[in-house]
Order: C-alpha cells, then sequence, then structure tokens
C-alpha cells in the first residue's frame, strides 16, 4: 500500500477516529467535574535556624537539610502525627491521611504543607496541626532520645555515690583518703620529733615516741584497704559525673531546638481557597485524548483487516475460456 492509501483510510475512517478520542475526554472530564468541589489550605513551615549550623544540630552538615525534608515528608503521614492531627481537629484518620502532603519549596529547607479536602471549614485547622505537629515530632522524639542518657548517667552516679557512703558507714572513715593522709602526716611528724630526741640523747623519749609511730602504723595499715576502695569509687564517680555533664549538654541541646521548633514561631497558614479543576483536567484530558486516539488508530486498524479477510479474492477465468489472439471462433455444426 502506498501512503496515499492509508490516508485514504483514515478519511474514510475520520468519525471513528474524532469519535473516540472525543469521548475518552468527555468521560475523563466528567469524573473530574462531578467530585465534590475540593478546599486547600497550605502551611509553611520555616525553620532555616534548625538545619546546618553547628555539628551538636540535628540535621547539620551539607546533608542536612536534605535529611530534614525526606523526615518531614515521611512523618507527616505517619501513625503518630496522623493519631495527633485526628484528635486535635475530630477529623477521621483516613481523611487526614488522604489528604495531606508535604513538599519542599525549591531546593531550600523550607516546607509547605497542604491538606484538600471537600469540607471547608476543615482544610485550614488540619494544614496548620499537620505541619505544626510534625515539626514538633521530628524534635520531641531528639528530646525523648537524649532523656535516656541523662537518666542513665544518673542513675550510675547515685549508685557509685551510695557504695561510698556505705563504706563510709562500714570503716568509720567518713573521707578516706583525707584521713590517711593526715595519719601518714602524723607519723611523719611523729618520725621528725623522735630523730630530733635521738640527737638531744632523749632515750626514752624516743622509745615512747616510736610505740606511737608504730602504732600509727598498724592503723594506717589498717585503713588502707578502704582507702584504695574509696579512690577507685571516686574514679568511677567522676567518670559518672563527666558522663551525666555530656547527656545533660546534649538533652539541652535537643530541648533548645525543640524550643526554636515552636508551631508559633516556625508555621504560617494560607487562607482556605477552592482548588481548580482547569489544570487536572488540562493534564487528564490531554492524557485521554492521546489515549483516545490510540484507542482509535486500532479500531481502525482492526476493522480494515478484518474488511479484507472477507472481501472474496476475485476469480480469474481458465485460460481455455479465453480466445487467443488470431483464433477464429468454433465453426458452426450447421
Amino acid at each position: 500500500m502506498e501512503l496515499r492509501d492509508y490516508f485514504d483510510i483514515l478519511k474514510r475512517r475520520k468519525k471513528i477516529l474524532i469519535a473516540v478520542p472525543l469521548i475518552a475526554f468527555l468521560l475523563v472530564a466528567g469524573l473530574i467535574l462531578i467530585k465534590p468541589k475540593q478546599y486547600q489550605a497550605t502551611a509553611t513551615v520555616a525553620a532555616p535556624a534548625l538545619v546546618g549550623g553547628a555539628s551538636a544540630n540535628q540535621y547539620s552538615g551539607a546533608n542536612g537539610p536534605k535529611a530534614f525534608v525526606a523526615n518531614f515528608t515521611a512523618a507527616v503521614t505517619a501513625p503518630p502525627v496522623v493519631d495527633q492531627v485526628s484528635q486535635e481537629t475530630g477529623v477521621p484518620k483516613t481523611r487526614v491521611k488522604s489528604g495531606v502532603s508535604a513538599s519542599e519549596i525549591g531546593t531550600s529547607s523550607l516546607m509547605q504543607v497542604a491538606y484538600s479536602t471537600p469540607k471547608k471549614k476543615e482544610a485550614f485547622n488540619v494544614a496548620q496541626a499537620a505541619a505544626s505537629d510534625t515539626i514538633v515530632y521530628l524534635f520531641k522524639t531528639q528530646v525523648q532520645l537524649a532523656q535516656q542518657p541523662v537518666d542513665s548517667a544518673k542513675q550510675a552516679l547515685a549508685g557509685v555515690e551510695g557504695q561510698i557512703a556505705d563504706l563510709g558507714k562500714s570503716s568509720g572513715l567518713i573521707v578516706p583518703d583525707k584521713d590517711y593522709e593526715v595519719r601518714a602526716q602524723a607519723i611523719a611528724s611523729l618520725q621528725s620529733a623522735q630523730a630530733q630526741a635521738l640527737a638531744n640523747g632523749q632515750g626514752t623519749t624516743a622509745a615512747h615516741l616510736q610505740t606511737q609511730i608504730d602504732q600509727m602504723k598498724a592503723e594506717l595499715a589498717a585503713i588502707a584497704p578502704q582507702v584504695q576502695q574509696y579512690t577507685a569509687l571516686l574514679t568511677q564517680k567522676d567518670a559518672a559525673v563527666t558522663q551525666l555533664n555530656q547527656a545533660q549538654q546534649a538533652l539541652q541541646q535537643a530541648q533548645s531546638q525543640l524550643q526554636a521548633a515552636n508551631p508559633k514561631l516556625v508555621v504560617s497558614v494560607s487562607k482556605t481557597h477552592p482548588v481548580s479543576v482547569k489544570g487536572d483536567l488540562l493534564q487528564k484530558g490531554a492524557v485521554a485524548l492521546f489515549a483516545g486516539l490510540f484507542l482509535a488508530l486500532g479500531i481502525v486498524a482492526g476493522l480494515e483487516l478484518l474488511e479484507r479477510t472477507r472481501k472474496p479474492a476475485p476469480v480469474e477465468a481458465p485460460t481455455e475460456w479465453t480466445k487467443q489472439a488470431g483464433q477464429e471462433p468454433f465453426p458452426s455444426r450447421v
């Protein structure tokens, strides 16, 4: 077949080529137009101070903004956030989850939370609650995580301090290392006095001092194990205090970020407006037209093939029935 033949077929079947795409477009347009009128409210979350900056921040570093956007987008439809929004607004969870969406503004860390619904009155409240609860959820969880090391460090410190108190009760020494130091200095003083007495020829005094020295050395040796135990406990206490300070610092940082994520400071909501169906109609209508056109071409091709299979093939006459050039007609029998 030549190209002209194809154009002839299209011209002959033009009604199908026009009707099928038109019907597809009308069906899609009808489905869009008969849907209940939708309303939308958009909340903007602008919290640049919470993204990037110091390494102690939750979303710091070069990948901080990307991580924040990804976490925010996922959290806005997470069950804890959806449940909270539903409780605050009275809107069913299914409608909250299906109607809310989050997207970043350009390539920044600013987020937009949109909520679409056929009920105009609930659009503003749900958009505001979804944005507020999401930003709080992201940083509140960090506070909860930071609280655990603080509690553990406090428990460890309390345990060490309890052991120190028990040691003091059992040994009768309030501060064993200081007590040991005082007794050692007393022995040194007695030894110095003894040496002076011996130098002065006071043997009796020196012997008396030696008795005191031996007695104090025995007492010093008796408390040595408690002093060693006390010193080890002090080392543990110092480590527990250091750990607690670090944990409290991390908790304070997380609490500061949570305060900076106060929805009253970072969330703003636009007025509720009806959702235009023009864009949806143009986009889906164009797809329906192209799909209908391809379907129409398929129908035309099928009809042409069916017509060709049903059309009888031309019958050629036998060669003996045709008159050959120069052959005379059959002679008459008459």
